[in-house]
């Protein structure tokens, strides 16, 4: 339901005939979150001075179901997203900027065999290469590295000797000898490439000058972009195209179980043992391996790092930084750059630290973002204030305006980016925002959802709703049992001004709202309540299944005042069952209790036995069937039962009765051992209690809630202006510089002499006001303090 119209779909005969609402949903866009759980995360080659003007800070982020995300870790956005694989990413090495190699392969099984799965991925164009077609059941993947200058990647698996594969041509050049011993960690030489690179191409270029004068000069220019190089780690892009044309000789390591240090000399197609180390004494099992210039860093499983120096031919060991606690479980890790490390945790979050791993805060003003975004959020706090308190009210300006203008020149900045978001807010609720139908509170509703300010939302949606409706509700006293109302009165709001008496009855039906949706529950009007409860034990009676799901639908209609429903659900149980026998008595007593009025006092003692002894239920039950709800609803708030008797009391009792009931919630609700206040507002305004409202929200503090409520009860007619209201205003509208009048914002005052909005008969404010009582002190004025 949607208001008071039913939901179908587009084909059913009440949406061919305009008798129903048809909704469609139309995919404007789509935005995803990380994948979960997170098996990995790799980040793209590093920014260097050749490749800064094409470069962006992608990571790649594999998830457990296949998925690879392609996240620009600049501006938080996912790029790009590929399914790659039909099971968990288990590793992921990129090529270049725009391609990468990844590989799977499911849980395996007894015998250790799996089916490997190894994609070459194409951002730019997303083509997905298969590599390693056509293999049968093996030995897992677990080592995947590919060389500094992009020729080669070698694959190491868990029982299998190492693959070296070609990266440009994607073809094996050659397997390890089996006599070699299992790797347990791998790493490419950064610095042997670049020097072997360097020579190799001065070899050629000297054979090309000796040749002929025009090769010459076209060499020399790359001779030299080569002597002018500071980079001491090879480009990504260009240095790998040279390589591709150009064989260069490149090195890498790997241990074994024992700690050995194994160097291996690659070249062509294929590659020579070079040397060996001996382990190193008091280091375990070497499961890491980080190779930067001439230096070498090892990890083991025991947290302990050895750093070896292959110039001075030394080593020196220390224990590794642990992370701080407050990190959840970490999955994957790498480095956004230099100084920042990026964490994948088992929460499914990237998380980028400092140096230290004590921080991993990142400011919204750090992002790179694509578009501008109108969001307030986006300012500091006291310009988003600022700015919400500009759209809500502007009782300083004649005509409203969606520009801020006036403040100090030390403020200027906060102004002009102030003006840049209003900019940014859609044109036609900028127009429409000055000139909505029903004034202020109308205006805060819309507000809060630009701000996404949930409290609010709530608050404005419940206060516009029971303003509308007691201002051109029923003329009698309705649910709310606030007396009447008066087309007469004076307001501000859409054509109460000079309003004929003779009015049609459709032009008032259309100021009316629609209900509130379900999801507001107790807070909305009784009438509506009470149509919703019976529509959901409707729903659960059709769909009961056991027992228990009887029984209960039969108590809620013996309370809900539907007693021939009761009682044939009662009827329904089985002779077998224990309860056969007490429950065709209960169905015997309700069938008989309606046309009783003998017996009802024996009744009533009977249910008050029935609560002392512990069998509240039952009672409680007795009593709405001699039509006691409120005192079913007193013992069910003696008991702690508050929700119940809350729901019995919208549900079944006179708005008088209610009220009393709804009234004692409130203040359970304002107690300190519960602390619900806001839903205690939301309660006082469903029962139109506005002055006690204004009183809580100030007791609160919320000032600005408090005082742009109280305009819109002076713009509904619904709240007398007494002469501290006028000094209020003009105080607040007369005096100051207009940043003093934005965040003062508002001075307002009222005292609750009674419900004023009662009388047909604008309230008479010369006669002296009646005598206070202590109850009916004052509101002290809604000061908004200056925000510095």
């Amino acid at each position: 339901m949607i208001g008071q119209q039913p939901v179908v779909f587009p084909d059913h005969p009440l949406a061919v005939k305009g008798q129903g609402t048809a909704l469609k949903f139309v995919i404007t866009g789509l935005m995803n979150g990380l994948v979960s759980p997170i098996t990995v995360i790799r980040m793209c080659p590093a920014l260097t001075t050749k490749n800064w003007s094409v470069y962006q800070p992608l990571i790649a982020v594999g998830g457990n179901s296949g998925l690879i995300q392609i996240i620009n870790i600049s501006s938080g956005l996912v790029e790009k997203e590929y399914s790659v694989h039909v099971g968990p990413v288990r590793g992921i090495e990129w090529c270049s900027l725009r391609k990468f190699l990844s590989y799977s392969y499911p849980t395996p099984g007894q015998n250790g065999l799996v089916k490997n799965d190894l994609m070459l991925v194409d951002i730019s164009t997303g083509k997905i290469t298969p590599v390693r077609n056509n293999r049968d059941q093996e030995s897992p993947i677990e080592i995947l590295r590919i060389s500094h200058l992009k020729q080669y990647f070698i694959l190491g698996f868990k029982d299998k000797p190492l693959e070296l594969w070609d990266l440009q041509s994607l073809t094996m050049l050659r397997e390890t000898g089996k006599n070699l011993p299992h790797p347990m960690s791998l790493e490419w030489s950064p610095s042997h490439s670049l020097k072997s690179l360097k020579r190799k191409m001065m070899s050629q270029q000297q054979a090309s000058e000796s040749s002929t004068e025009t090769s010459a000069s076209g060499h020399s220019t790359a001779s030299d972009k080569m002597s002018n190089s500071t980079t001491s780690m090879p480009d990504t892009e260009s240095e790998s195209k040279s390589a591709a044309k150009t064989p260069v000789k490149e090195h890498f390591v790997y241990t074994d179980t024992e700690g050995v240090l194994y160097h291996f000399v690659v070249e062509g197609t294929g590659f020579a043992d070079a040397s060996r180390v001996p382990a190193e004494s008091g280091m375990g099992l070497i499961k890491a391996i980080a190779w930067k210039g001439d230096s070498i860093l090892f990890g083991d499983t025991e947290g302990q790092l050895s750093l070896w120096d292959l110039r001075s031919k030394t080593q020196r060991a220390t224990t590794f930084h642990k992370s701080p606690r407050e990190i959840s479980k970490v999955i994957d890790a790498d480095w956004t750059g230099s100084d920042r490390p990026v964490l994948a945790t088992a929460a499914g979050t990237l998380q980028v630290y400092d140096i230290t791993l004590k921080s991993c805060s990142s400011p919204i003003e750090d992002r790179d973002l694509p578009d501008e975004v109108a969001s307030p959020y986006l300012l500091p706090p006291r310009g988003s204030l600022m700015m919400k308190y500009l759209l809500q009210h502007q009782p300083w300006n004649p005509i409203f305006s969606s520009h801020l203008q006036g403040l100090r020149e030390d403020d200027k900045p906060l102004e002009q980016a102030i003006n840049k978001k209003l900019d940014l807010i859609d044109s036609e609720f900028m127009v429409y925002l000055p000139m909505s139908k029903f004034g202020i509170a109308e205006r805060c509703l819309n507000v809060a959802r630009i701000f996404g300010d949930e409290s609010d939302v709530l608050f404005w949606t419940v206060a516009l709703f029971y303003l509308r409706y007691i201002k051109w509700g029923p003329t009698e006293t309705g649910s709310l049992g606030v007396g009447t109302r008066s087309v007469k009165e004076c307001s501000d709001l859409v054509l109460l001004d000079g309003a004929e008496e003779n009015a049609s009855s459709s032009d008032e039906d259309s100021l009316l709202d629609q209900p509130l949706e379900r999801c507001f529950d107790t807070v909305c009007d009784n009438s509506s309540f009470r149509q919703y409860q019976l529509d959901r034990i409707a729903l659960h009676d059709s769909k009961r299944v056991t027992y228990d799901h009887t029984k209960k639908c039969a108590e809620n209609y013996i309370l809900l005042g539907q007693t021939d429903r009761a009682v044939q659900l009662l009827l329904e149980t089985e002779p077998v069952t224990d309860t056969y026998y007490t429950d065709c008595l209960r169905a015997c007593l309700v069938a008989s209790i309606r046309s009783s009025g003998v017996s009802q006092s024996t009744i009533k003692l009977v249910a008050t036995n029935l609560i002392a002894n512990g069998k509240l239920s039952e009672g409680v039950q007795l009593l709405c069937l001699i039509d006691k709800g409120l005192d079913a609803c007193r013992y069910l708030q003696t008991y702690g039962a508050w929700d119940q008797a809350v729901w019995l009391a919208k549900a079944t009792l006179s708005p008088d009765d209610m009220g009393e009931v709804m009234k004692r919630w409130t203040e359970h609700l304002c107690g300190t051992h519960v602390n619900l206040k806001s839903t205690a507002v939301l309660v006082m305004l469903s029962l139109g209690q506005f002055s006690k409202v204004l009183e809580m929200l100030y007791g609160m503090r919320q000032f600005n809630r408090a005082a742009c409520f109280a305009e819109a009860l002076t713009q509904f007619g619904l709240l007398e202006k007494t002469p501290e209201i006028e000094t209020g205003l003009d105080l607040t509208t007369n005096q100051g510089t207009p940043e003093d009048r934005i965040l003062l914002y508002k001075i307002t005052s009222c005292q609750s002499h009674g419900n004023c909005h009662k009388s047909k008969n604008p309230p008479n404010t010369s006669q002296p006001p009646p005598p206070k009582s202590t109850s009916d002190i004052p509101y002290k004025m809604l000061v908004h303090k200056r925000l510095i």
